[in-house]
Order: structure tokens, then sequence, then C-alpha cells
């Protein structure tokens, strides 16, 4: 009799460790999802910080944007025949100054207002700063970016020039970005600068 009720016992005991075990299992199975979903957040995360290269397709599309940049769009309003302006003659390449890091990186802090960045003030520091000044006061009223309205283009390699600069700083800019690039740069054209900012500043170079 003493030895049923043992037997008893420990058969109830085994039943009642059952269950324990049931939602151990149970746990470690949802503790092991849960494992599972935070690595695939992770690695979401880091696609994000390191976006993969750009594929075939992306490149033709950046190229040919890139191209349409440097065609000739009616960036200023059409002049009428008295206003025109004569053209002059511009180099078809010309040797930039040279642009430190330094320089760079104050160039990069001043195209901050208002808490946003703005590429196209930042595009038209740096077209400042690689064209020799007295080029650009001979550019001034009579050469645009794209050479529309009668007027003479930029060089072709000092757009190249810009371009590569600023697509180092923002990779991924717009259509509409980059008119107000051109744009930009156009107002210093048309309104040219009388003293030189590059002069007497720390990494300046000829």
């Amino acid at each position: 009799m003493e030895r049923e009720r043992v037997v008893e016992t420990s058969v109830r005991e085994t039943q009642g460790l059952e269950p324990m075990e049931r939602r151990l299992e149970l746990m470690e199975s949802r503790l092991e999802l849960m494992d599972s979903r935070f690595e695939r957040i992770e690695s979401r995360l880091q696609r994000l910080d390191s976006p993969p290269p750009p594929t075939p397709d992306q490149r033709k599309r950046q190229e040919a944007r890139r191209q349409l940049i440097f065609q000739v769009t009616a960036e200023d309003p059409p002049l009428s025949p008295e206003r025109a302006v004569p053209q002059s003659p511009v180099e078809e390449n010309i040797q930039f100054r040279g642009l430190s890091a330094e320089r760079e990186e104050e160039i990069f802090r001043l195209c901050h207002h208002g808490g946003q960045l703005r590429p196209d003030v930042y595009a038209a520091n740096v077209f400042m700063a690689f064209t020799p000044f007295h080029i650009y006061k001979r550019w001034g009223k009579s050469v645009n970016w794209s050479g529309s309205n009668g007027k003479s283009q930029l060089p072709p390699n000092l757009k190249e020039h810009i371009h590569q600069q600023v697509c180092q700083r923002f990779p991924r800019m717009s259509g509409d970005q980059w008119q107000k690039v051109r744009n930009r740069i156009n107002e210093r054209l048309r309104s040219p600068r009388k003293v030189d900012p590059e002069s007497q500043r720390p990494g300046y170079g000829p």
C-alpha cells in the first residue's frame, strides 16, 4: 500500500513537470524567434548605413541626369534684342585654382542656412574658389552655365569639376536641386563680385 502511494506521488510529480518543460520549450522558441527578428532588423539598418553600389540601370539614370545638367536650359528670362549681351571669348578649358581640404570644409559649413544644407550655395562658393578671379571678372554678365540667351557657356572642364565636387558632398541630388545650382552660379555671373572671396584666406592656392 505504501509502495502504491509512492508510485502515485511520483507519477503526479512527473505529470507536473511536463507542463513546465513545455512552457520552457515554448519560451526558448519565442526567444529564438525574437533573436532572428533582431538580426533581420540589424541587417536592414546596416544596409541603410552602407547603401549598395548602384545597379547598371541606376548608373544609366545617373548618367542621363548628369548629361541633362550640361544641356542648354532656359535658366534666365529671354533677353530682348536691345538688351542682349554680346558673347565674349571663353576658353575651352581653364586651369583651376587649388582648393585645400580645410577651405572645402569651411565652404561646406557655410552652406548651412536655417538648419538646412544648401547645395546651391555650396556649389556657387566652390565655383568661385576654383575659378581664377581675373577670368571670373572677364566673364561677368557675358557668360552663364549653359550658354543660353546669347551668352557663352562655362568651360566644360570647369562644369565637370564643379559637378564632381558637389556630388562628393551631395551624392543624391534631385533635378530641382541641380537647377538651383545652375541658377545660383548664374547669379554670381550676372552680378559679378568685386572682391575675390578667396584672397587672404587660409587654404587658398593659386
